[in-house]
């Protein structure tokens, strides 16, 4: 059996770097600078492009194949976020902050950037002041590398775990953008149906004021704050805040069908962010956030996931800008919208739930995938 043997990086790949420009060397087009924000889920991104004139240009162009690295940046975290180049850009380049990698197993190496071992090395490399690994540090990481006929079987696994869940995730966006085509169409474009306040289909209610005295360990009941939802659904997180017994009130409780809602925040843009309750568990509503009950919560949500939402939200929040961002209850319940009769609402929220549980069914799919790639990672690279 071959041994896999211990490599310093630079004895596998070349590195180049990219390119410094100025403000007056930005305009309309010209060559693409590939930065940070142009890397997302570890694939190339074209949005919030930044384009230089050709004639400062004095850096290698973007092959196929070639790995990008964030190697500077404000963000710890972001140091290390690496993207393969999977088609031919021509007229592109990297910005300052990142560096270009070349091998002849660029999908072995992207896979071992992919892996823990990478971010590790990157822990014990980033500068003490300035969140960055310089070339040196970079060049000189270490780890162990099998024979090429290993790295091509790796590379290729890996690479084809990523194009299936490029796929999904693509899949995942496209339900996401058609469930809001269609709650937009049958919310925003039917003016024929009455106007009604929100409050009329709805209850609103504030969550519970508690202070630091009152928190506990994992013994009390849990507080659902803003920081509980993610993507429309309720989440619980390692870091969730239980307070003791003695002061829980049933008002607070947020129960099965209720639609958890920010009403405020430190981040402006976290406001009414939303998420239904799906069962009966032991909990307290936030202070910061509201509980809306109602007879029919899907449609309810089906409102709160529309563009009509949206707008309440950009006209009645106030503070931000370095305030506490604030909607108020009454705003939402005097709120006008058009609304049509039991029937029609009966099947828009029959609509939302349907396409809600399909978008679950393909997010557990992509879970599962990113789950199975890193368990592939951990136990590859050791």
């Amino acid at each position: 059996m071959v041994t896999w043997e211990l490599h310093k990086l630079d004895e596998i790949v070349k590195f180049y770097g990219g390119l410094t420009y100025h403000p007056e060397n930005i305009q309309e087009d010209g060559t693409l600078v590939l930065r940070s924000s142009n890397i997302h889920n570890n694939q190339i991104v074209l949005k919030d492009t930044v384009h230089v004139s050709p004639e400062i240009v004095n850096t290698s162009n973007v092959n196929v194949n070639d790995i990008i690295v964030v190697v500077r940046n404000g963000s710890r975290k972001l140091i290390g976020k690496h993207a393969r180049v999977l088609k031919a850009m021509p007229n592109t380049v990297i910005g300052a902050f990142m560096t270009g990698i070349r091998s002849q197993n660029s999908k072995f190496v992207n896979a071992l950037f992919d892996g823990d071992i990478f971010q590790r090395e990157i822990y014990k490399n980033l500068g003490a002041t300035i969140n960055q690994i310089t070339i040196k540090s970079f060049k000189e990481m270490e780890f162990y590398i099998p024979q090429n006929h290993e790295k091509q079987i790796i590379g290729n696994l890996i690479s084809q775990i990523d194009n299936l869940l490029a796929l999904q995730q693509r899949k995942l966006k496209l339900l996401k953008a058609i469930k809001f085509y269609l709650l937009n169409q049958f919310l925003l474009n039917n003016n024929k149906w009455p106007k009604k306040k929100f409050g009329n289909l709805v209850n609103i209610n504030r969550g519970l004021t508690y202070h630091p005295f009152d928190v506990v360990n994992s013994d009390g009941i849990r507080v659902l704050r803003s920081s509980n939802i993610k993507d429309s659904r309720i989440r619980f997180n390692k870091d969730d805040v239980f307070v003791r017994t003695s002061i829980v009130k049933e008002k607070y409780q947020l129960k099965k069908n209720d639609i958890l809602v920010t009403a405020a925040n430190g981040s402006s843009n976290l406001i009414g962010k939303h998420a239904l309750m799906t069962k009966n568990i032991p909990n307290q509503v936030g202070g910061f956030m509201f509980s809306i009950e109602t007879n029919e919560p899907h449609f309810i949500f089906a409102c709160l996931e529309s563009n009509w939402f949206k707008k309440l939200i950009h006209k009645s929040t106030t503070g931000g800008n370095g305030a506490l961002g604030n909607l108020k209850g009454k705003d939402i319940k005097n709120a006008w919208i058009h609304i049509p009769e039991r029937k029609i609402r009966e099947r828009i929220g029959e609509l939302e739930k349907n396409i809600d549980n399909f978008i679950d069914y393909n997010q557990k799919i992509v879970n599962k995938l990113i789950k199975f790639k890193q368990f592939l990672l951990q136990n590859m690279f050791i």
